[in-house]
């Protein structure tokens, strides 16, 4: 596990970060009016026929492609796809009344080659975003100061199971999944919007290095335990903190020139139950006013840090970050 102690410099970095934190504020009342979520899908390559013709290329192309808008649970299943034997995208998104964001993707892949009609090549690209929108103020009249602390747990899985992985190749096999947020977050009346910036959560990437056998089969976990302190938001009575987030996830798939007997693929990005965002307030000197709140306009009251800032926050400003992040790069 990767861990990492950043330093922010500058105020624009500093508001960022409170922002990509504002990315995991969850709504208590107006979920349905405010969380929207999408779903894509899309899936292009080329299958061999039962009875191919006697040409120089027999192979015939496959092209479909899936847009949802979905809360709660989605799936598209992609099994009558000629060539695939089985395929689904699940999707799972919301925002409850506890301060947990809860997302989760699927991707599933499984093939037996010879049995009908086969896949040579295939490319697919399944993505999910979910958005959410507020106004935040406090109800003390001495803050002027808003920090906000994130904890995140989950996983993200890549696994690609082959028959004989020693023997069985292709001229290109690339996994890969990934997980971001992005925001933009403006306090009304002291700043203008800052530009839309993204923050990775973690990711997994596998490549097949050069043509040939896959040698290996794919086995790998991002494991994320993220804990973040971010630097003071500035806020003043009578103003509010407008801001929009958007939380992404993406597999892909692309495989070249495949020839093995079965392949066997289980991607999954695991973000369920596991994200809370926290809040406290301070007023213009750095002092911590422990019966202040800050509050959304849907009615939720976010609950303070666990533990207060130490006094080099306000100097420095700083957020702690642990992340399991693994990179490797086989067949």
């Amino acid at each position: 596990m990767l861990n990492k102690l950043l330093t922010l410099g500058s105020p624009q970095t500093s508001l960022w970060c409170t922002a990509a934190a504002l990315l995991l504020l969850s709504a208590a009342q107006t979920n349905a009016q405010s969380l929207t979520a999408t779903q894509n899908v899309t899936i292009t390559g080329k299958y061999i026929p039962q009875n191919p013709p006697n040409v120089p290329d027999p192979r015939q192309p496959i092209s479909d492609s899936y847009t949802g808008s979905s809360l709660g649970d989605s799936t598209y299943d992609f099994s009558s796809v000629t060539g695939i034997e089985e395929g689904s995208a699940f999707w799972f998104s919301t925002i409850d009344a506890d301060g947990f964001v809860r997302a989760a993707s699927d991707l599933e892949i499984k093939h037996n080659f010879g049995n009908g009609p086969d896949f040579s090549d295939l490319k697919v690209e399944v993505s999910s975003t979910v958005k959410y929108s507020d106004t935040l103020g406090s109800d003390s009249e001495f803050a002027e100061r808003f920090v906000f602390q994130t904890r995140l747990t989950g996983y993200l899985i890549n696994n690609v199971t082959y028959d004989n992985p020693q023997f069985g190749g292709a001229s290109k096999a690339t996994y890969e999944t990934d997980a971001q947020f992005s925001s933009t977050i403006a306090t009304v009346g002291l700043l203008e919007n800052l530009p839309n910036q993204a923050f990775d959560v973690g990711e997994t990437s596998s490549e097949l290095a050069v043509p040939g056998p896959f040698n290996e089969n794919v086995s790998e976990r991002d494991n994320l335990n993220v804990v973040i302190s971010f630097d003071e938001l500035l806020y003043a009575r009578g103003s509010s903190i407008d801001f929009d987030w958007e939380y992404s996830d993406n597999f892909l798939v692309d495989i070249e020139s495949i020839d093995v007997g079965s392949i066997d693929i289980k991607m999954q990005n695991e973000l369920r139950q596991t994200i809370v965002t926290t809040a406290s307030v301070y007023d213009g000197d750095g002092n911590l006013l422990p019966d202040a709140r800050v509050v959304s306009t849907s009615g939720y009251v976010y609950a303070p840090n666990p533990v207060p800032l130490p006094a080099a926050v306000w100097l420095f400003g700083s957020a702690l970050v642990g992340l399991g992040l693994l990179k490797r790069k086989k067949a």
